[in-house]
């Protein structure tokens, strides 16, 4: 009677709940910081997971959970201590090794405690929750919940909180390598790519309208909102093809009404198409996720850990070409280089599968 087959609905429901939330925490890290890379820059006086699934087989979840949950806190203190950029660095890297077990094998648990027919569903609470976020071209709420959150400690109490805050919240070469495997199958990778694909907030508003990290929190709300209008439709839909649209749309009026924006002058505007694209991309990564899983259930924990290794490597890199892309190109030109990235990497492979 173990087994996720034969639990009552509230018992499934509660260790979604619980899963959902460890997630988030791992997204939550990431992106607190957002509202306050210039205080940090100042602080420090310059400018500034593929284990998972394996370990999770061998010695099952809880161990794996608990162990991300107490190391992550533990480097979160590190973080709130150190003096130096290169300590910090440090310190956060080892807070992200150890918080991103959950990212990687939530697919996997949802797909053991759920039925098949209840799946979509499921999933995309799985995603909207862990998803739901702002990163560079990845909208994916512990993302845009951080820093709607994070930047009253940041414009109150200063950054270094962000980690005291947060460390109280509390094999063989094959199978370390085995995620990679999905990288063959293009049911896994296209999905994976378009999840990926999504416009980064702060340096924009930033630059143009010279916000505090207060106010370019408060801008987030608008892809929570966008992420759970998303996901109501892409739960209950299995045209992805909206979502692309919807997506493309939302990016297209964000960046050329950053654009067309007077100077320090605040305008509405440019958020309310971050919501657009925000749900767009979350019908996508409902409906594709959910597909990638049904494709190789038995490879669900896998399929976790390639989905999420593809979206931080997306994220991190576009930090380096994002920032020269919209000085050299123009924001306003920069609308066009993002749909022609959505419609190659997202729209017309998705057409394959």
């Amino acid at each position: 009677m173990g087994s996720p087959d034969y639990w009552s609905s509230w018992k499934k429901s509660t260790n979604l709940i619980l899963v959902t939330f460890h997630a988030c925490m791992a997204t939550f890290i990431a992106a607190l910081i957002i509202t306050a890379y210039e205080d940090i820059a100042t602080d420090l006086g310059r400018r500034a997971s593929a284990l998972a699934s394996p370990l999770s087989t061998h010695f099952r979840r809880r161990p794996i959970f608990l162990i991300s949950f107490i190391r992550s806190g533990l480097f979160n203190i590190g973080c709130a201590r150190t003096n130096s950029y290169t300590a910090k660095a440090t310190c956060r890297v080892f807070t992200a090794f150890f918080i991103c077990p959950v990212s990687a094998i939530g697919s996997a648990v949802v797909v053991e405690t759920f039925f098949k027919k209840d799946r979509g569903k499921y999933i995309g609470i799985w995603t909207v929750i862990v998803n739901a976020s702002n990163r560079t071209y990845c909208f994916t709420i512990g993302v845009s919940l951080a820093p709607f959150i994070f930047r009253f400690v940041a414009y109150h109490v200063g950054c270094r909180w962000f980690h005291w805050i947060l460390a109280m919240i509390p094999f063989s070469i094959y199978e370390f390598i085995s995620p990679l495997r999905m990288a063959r199958f293009p049911c896994v990778v296209i999905p994976a790519c378009a999840y990926a694909m999504t416009v980064e907030i702060p340096q924009p508003f930033v630059q143009k309208f010279h916000f505090d990290p207060q106010r370019v929190g408060m801008q987030f709300i608008a892809l929570i909102i966008g992420s759970v209008i998303g996901e109501h439709i892409g739960g209950r839909s299995t045209d992805c093809y909206f979502g692309y649209l919807l997506t493309i749309c939302g990016v297209v009026v964000f960046l050329v009404r950053i654009q067309q924006a007077p100077v320090e002058k605040r305008n509405g505007t440019p958020v309310v198409g971050a919501g657009i694209a925000v749900a767009g991309n979350q019908i996508v990564t409902t409906v594709l996720i959910t597909y990638a899983v049904d494709c190789y259930p038995d490879e669900a924990g896998s399929i976790g850990v390639f989905v999420t290794f593809v979206r931080q490597i997306w994220g991190f890199i576009g930090r380096f070409w994002l920032p020269p892309m919209f000085e050299n190109v123009g924001i306003l030109n920069s609308a066009g280089i993002a749909v022609a990235l959505f419609m190659a990497i997202s729209f017309v492979p998705t057409l394959l599968i």
